[in-house]
């Protein structure tokens, strides 16, 4: 819901969400040595953070 142009969700709807968005990974692939695995959680979080920084990801999120 939004109040005030800010939105509110509850927990339930959050961990739904989370349930939905879950992504099994590929058995045919080789497991990834830690370091790799970091590796590739850091740039996930970097290609996150700029979407943020130039507003492309809410612009994703609103159209979808």
């Amino acid at each position: 819901m939004r109040i005030a142009g800010k939105d509110f969700t509850t927990l339930a709807a959050i961990e739904e969400m989370q349930r939905l968005c879950v992504v099994e990974p590929d058995r045919s692939e080789a497991p990834l040595h830690p370091d790799d695995e970091a590796k590739a959680s850091l740039a996930a979080a970097r290609a996150i953070a700029h979407e943020l920084r130039t507003g492309r990801r809410g612009a994703k999120l609103k159209s979808g």
